[in-house]
């Protein structure tokens, strides 16, 4: 067995861990803000919404799309507060935003948020900065 090397489990252990990515031990709790629901007559309002996105880290347009089709109800962003037409729950909507963040914003290989959306032709990639996965998510139409 001319040519081969022969690793100990104890060596093998320390290349691997020594593979690993370094961490600074100094990782920041990422928590997804609550979405700031009123209803005004026939219109409930996000008023936090674009620092929603901001968090988020997403165009304020596509968790638009995404609201709009999801709740079937048509809004629009107004100054810093969206806008939906019918009077909608604040559970409802709050669900709705963390099933986007679920889908479109966490890293599904690692569960990281530091992810970005790519459009790659008529393909919407998720790329993670975090562990370099890329992912295909669904179009919103």
């Amino acid at each position: 067995m001319a040519g081969k090397e022969f690793y100990s489990y104890e060596e093998m252990l320390k290349r691997a861990k020594d593979l690993l990515p370094k961490t600074t031990g100094t990782e920041i709790l990422f928590v997804v803000p609550k979405a700031d629901v009123i209803v005004e007559g026939s219109k409930t309002l996000i008023r936090n919404y674009l620092e929603i996105c901001d968090i988020l880290q997403r165009k304020p347009e596509h968790l638009l799309k995404y609201l709009n089709r999801e709740l079937g109800t048509p809004g629009a962003v107004e100054g810093t507060r969206l806008v939906l037409k019918g009077k909608l729950g604040y559970a409802l909507v709050n669900q709705r935003v963390m099933e986007y963040v679920k889908e479109f914003v966490f890293c599904p290989a690692c569960g990281r948020h530091e992810t970005v959306l790519l459009k790659e032709d008529r393909i919407t990639l998720m790329k993670c900065n975090a562990c370099g996965a890329q992912n295909s998510v669904r179009a919103i139409v």
